[in-house]
């Protein structure tokens, strides 16, 4: 999808590059995901909302076992 002429980078305000949409450069990125890490940015709702869900045993013994036969690179495979 093509940028418009005005998009500007949510961090410095400069021209977005493409390569780094919706940012400017690599140092924008990182610098929005720092504050993303460090709690600086919230979603609306409700704290706690998703910890009164049900949770379907049924289902996460399917996930546990899903993951049990495919690790991820950051699992300790001991």
């Amino acid at each position: 999808m093509p940028m418009s002429r005005s998009s500007v980078c949510p961090i410095c305000k400069h021209n977005v590059k493409e390569m780094f949409h919706p940012f400017c450069s690599k140092r924008c990125q990182e610098i929005d995901l720092h504050r993303w890490l460090q709690g600086n940015y919230v979603v609306n709702g409700i704290d706690g909302e998703a910890s009164h869900l049900p949770i379907d045993d049924e289902k996460e013994d399917e996930r546990r076992s899903f993951l049990d036969d495919h690790p991820t690179p950051y699992q300790d495979k001991t």
